[in-house]
């Protein structure tokens, strides 16, 4: 069964913001992703304005609502199997979502098209069996030198990963620091680093909560090296994979 047929075949995605998000995110935990996306991302978004980015699978519509809102990039699109989604994020900024049946497909259809491609909490949705060719698809769609920020939840934390990776049926795979580059690798990328999402410190409280996140990541990189002393996880409950082309 390709890619395509599990997408159409199932109906897990028709409504999976009303069903996943119930009436969706409130405007505080909205502002805190993009709070959150401009104190990860700021620092390696093109200087052009006009760059083309693609986003696959834009949620809640933030990434958006960011890049082409507060940044204002001006060529940032976004695909997504559902209509709910497509709908809900032409909303935020029209005109930007549309609906694609095969993610793959428009990826090969679309080769050396874009500047950046973002997929934020998407490859963890994605079966196993077609991991590595979905990036290649992303791989052949960037432009030469061009980017893609890859962004999962963190199974390494012994904390929150198993929790995580269950909380949404529609899950197939989890993610560490060393899989994730791993399939990045496999995928055709030589370039690939990954860095743990980090609280954005903009208020007393979210100052707090990072302080009390590094003291607790630091004593679990501690119990973690009485197992295994040779690696140094990364603990953040989210990772992205940055790989250029």
């Amino acid at each position: 069964m390709n890619e395509q047929q599990l997408s159409t075949s199932s109906d897990a995605y028709d409504n999976y913001l009303s069903n996943h998000f119930g009436r969706g995110a409130s405007a505080v935990s909205r502002r805190r992703r993009i709070d959150s996306l401009a104190a990860n991302y700021s620092s390696y978004l093109p200087s052009r304005k006009d760059a083309k980015m693609l986003e696959i699978g834009p949620g809640l519509g933030e990434l958006l609502e960011y890049l082409f809102l507060k940044c204002k990039y001006t060529e940032i699109f976004a695909i997504d199997l559902s209509l709910e989604v497509t709908e809900h994020c032409n909303r935020i900024v029209p005109g930007r979502t549309q609906v694609v049946a095969d993610s793959t497909a428009y990826l090969m259809a679309n080769t050396e098209c874009f500047d950046c491609i973002f997929a934020f909490h998407l490859l963890e949705h994605i079966p196993k069996a077609q991991i590595v060719s979905f990036l290649k698809a992303i791989r052949a769609a960037l432009a030469p030198g061009g980017v893609a920020f890859i962004e999962v939840p963190n199974m390494a934390n012994p904390l929150v990963g198993l929790n995580i990776r269950y909380a949404d049926f529609t899950h197939e795979v989890g993610f560490t620091e060393s899989s994730l580059g791993f399939v990045l690798r496999s995928a055709g990328f030589s370039d690939v680093s990954i860095f743990g999402i980090r609280i954005a410190r903009n208020s007393f409280l979210k100052l707090v909560q990072y302080s009390a996140q590094s003291v607790v990541n630091l004593l679990l990189k501690l119990m973690i090296k009485v197992y295994i002393p040779t690696k140094c996880q990364i603990l953040n409950v989210s990772i992205c994979g940055v790989a250029r082309k």
